[in-house]
């Protein structure tokens, strides 16, 4: 027998024990076949596209992930290919993601039924009980509920920003929650989605339909409105959209990874009508509120894990909301997998490798690139911090108020801010600027990344940040 076919059949082992429903495991876990295995990834096959899908998509992807772990010692992805891709299948012989389970505690759950006064789907647990609040994100919690209380009049539009997975979605969608338990007819779509349906809806010549159905609701959710950049005939629409719904006090709530203003080919009336109502900005959380929103997520779900345990998560996994499940949803199947057994930080460690080693690498800090700036320019730090427009002062500090900006983590204009000793447009003013010159200044080009090469970066790192 292969070493692969020998990893394969012990981790379906594990995975028989952890499911425990014969059915499941055999219809959508044995059938995969193990096609090959490296050090990053192990691909299976399977006789159907929608199957591979949804597979996809499931649980039982980490889950996988995660038994395939336990027994070769090295993390690896998964990933899926169809037999005989090329080979038409009957559509009567395919089994339809949606009556595939979603896990095995919900293999024999129908799904809850759809509220008619919704538009698009809802995530059944972002709902306000389900959002722990904390220092980071309290303020923009506050706005939502206050939108709840007045919709159409509170905060309209309220402007949620902040980085991937902080849970920007789950408030948005809360309110949505909150409203259709008033009898409210809500809408939620992301701009990606809305595309499309415009597009479509210009091809079929459907466009009064279009315009109809997202006019007519009391709520407009809309997910990612950073990706509204460059489409001239989606604002255009948007904006006439937009004003329908608010002349008649109607909500509307948006969510983008970048306040509107720096929505690089976004229309100057939008960021206006944007900018009329609330913005607020959604920081990464601090270790305390990590921690808080694990142990809530684990007690939800019944599970405990031991402090010591906890506390390498919340310590390590810093990035977002997201991650942190993430991490604590590998931790649980990792015992699940191994009966229970002991859970050292050598064991945490291997299975969080990834989102560790991704963590670690965004070592820099602000002090380190202050330090960097400082010394380029020939500079005392506390001088970044003098109220002073000597070009001699305001330009290193602008310089590195930029560099913070585009190479932390914790990247925040308010964050920065208190850094610096500068308010929030101060800094959102400076980088603008800075951002402007190093595109355009040959001489700034060439000092930001003199600047970027002492503190080991490229200017490769301004463009993926």
């Amino acid at each position: 027998m292969s070493d692969l076919l020998k990893i394969w059949e012990s981790a379906c082992s594990k995975l028989r024990d952890v499911i425990n429903n014969d059915d499941v495991f055999s219809n959508y876990i044995e059938v995969n076949r193990p096609i090959s295995i490296d050090d990053n990834k192990i691909i299976l096959e399977v006789d159907s596209a929608f199957l591979r899908d949804w597979l996809e998509k499931s649980n039982y992807k980490s889950m996988i992930a995660d038994a395939i772990t336990v027994v070769s010692g090295s993390r690896r992805d998964v990933e899926w290919v169809v037999a005989n891709a090329k080979t038409s299948e009957p559509a009567g012989d395919q089994t339809q993601p949606s009556q595939l389970p979603v896990n095995p505690a919900q293999s024999h759950q129908k799904p809850p039924p759809r509220d008619p006064n919704c538009i698009g789907m809802l995530n059944p647990d972002f709902t306000f009980d389900e959002f722990v609040v904390g220092s980071s994100n309290s303020f923009t919690h506050s706005a939502a509920q206050a939108v709840v209380s007045s919709p159409g009049t509170a905060y309209n539009p309220l402007f949620i920003y902040g980085d991937t997975g902080l849970g920007k979605t789950h408030l948005m969608q809360a309110v949505g929650h909150e409203l259709l338990k008033q009898k409210k007819k809500v809408a939620y779509i992301t701009t990606e989605e809305l595309l499309n349906e415009y597009s479509n809806a210009i091809l079929n010549k459907k466009t009064l339909e279009f315009r109809n159905k997202y006019r007519k609701v009391d709520l407009l959710m809309i997910d990612d409105i950073q990706f509204f950049a460059g489409k001239q005939g989606l604002q255009e629409e948007f904006f006439h959209t937009f004003n329908a719904l608010h002349q008649y006090h109607k909500q509307i709530i948006m969510t983008s990874d970048r306040p509107a203003s720096e929505v690089s080919g976004l229309e100057k009336r939008l960021v206006s009508r944007f900018n009329e109502g609330l913005s607020v900005e959604m920081e990464s959380p601090n270790f305390e509120m990590r921690l808080a929103i694990l142990r809530y997520k684990l007690a939800h779900q019944s599970v405990s894990i031991p402090e010591e345990a906890e506390h390498f998560i919340a310590e390590n996994v810093k990035s977002n909301v997201r991650d942190l499940e993430g991490a604590m949803k590998r931790v649980i199947a990792y015992r699940n997998l191994n009966n229970n057994s002991p859970l050292g930080i050598d064991e945490l460690r291997l299975i969080l490798r990834d989102l560790i080693e991704e963590d670690q690498s965004e070592n820099l800090t602000a002090d380190a690139i202050r330090k960097a700036v400082c010394d380029f320019f020939k500079v005392e730090i506390d001088d970044l911090n003098r109220d002073t427009r000597i070009q001699t002062i305001v330009t290193p500090r602008q310089t590195a108020m930029f560099l913070c900006r585009v190479l932390l983590k914790d990247s925040s204009l308010p964050s920065i801010g208190k850094v610096f000793n500068r308010t929030h447009a101060n800094i959102y003013s400076a980088c603008t600027k800075m951002n402007k010159l190093y595109k355009t200044d040959e001489a700034t080009r060439r000092n930001v990344e003199s600047i970027l090469s002492s503190l080991g970066r490229t200017a490769e790192d301004l463009r993926n940040a």
